[in-house]
C-alpha cells in the first residue's frame, strides 16, 4: 500500500486531535514505510514543532529519532543572529538499527 508524507502529517494531526486511537494509529503507520513515515515526521515536525513531533514518535512507537545539526563556523563577520528556537535545529532520522524497523514495509 503507497502513502504519501500527507497522509503521515494527517494521521499525527488526527491522533494529536484525539480523532483516531493510539492502536489505530499504530496500525495505519505501519502500512507506510519508514523512509515515508520519517519524511512525513519532518514536514509535521515543520508546521507543528519537534514537540509535536515526538508525542507522535512516543504514541507510535517510530524506531524514529531527532538529531540536532552541528553549527557551522561563525560568519567571518562575527554578525549575531537572534533565534527563538532553544535547541539547535536538526532532523527526524530513522534509527535502521533499531529492531523495530522491520515491522515496516520497506522503502516503495
Amino acid at each position: 500500500m503507497t502513502h504519501d508524507l500527507d497522509y503521515v502529517v494527517e494521521l499525527a494531526k488526527a491522533y494529536g486531535n484525539a480523532l483516531i486511537t493510539r492502536d489505530e494509529l499504530q496500525d495505519k503507520i505501519h502500512s507506510c514505510s519508514l523512509d515515508t513515515v520519517m519524511f512525513g515526521v519532518n514536514a509535521f515536525a515543520v508546521e507543528y514543532g519537534d514537540e509535536a513531533a515526538a508525542a507522535f514518535m512516543v504514541a507510535d512507537g517510530l524506531p524514529i529519532f531527532y538529531e540536532c545539526v552541528k553549527p557551522g563556523p561563525p560568519a567571518a563577520d562575527f554578525t549575531i543572529i537572534e533565534d527563538d528556537d532553544e535547541e539547535p535545529p536538526g532532523y527526524w532520522y530513522v534509527d535502521k538499527g533499531d529492531e523495530r524497523v522491520k515491522d515496516f514495509p520497506p522503502p516503495e
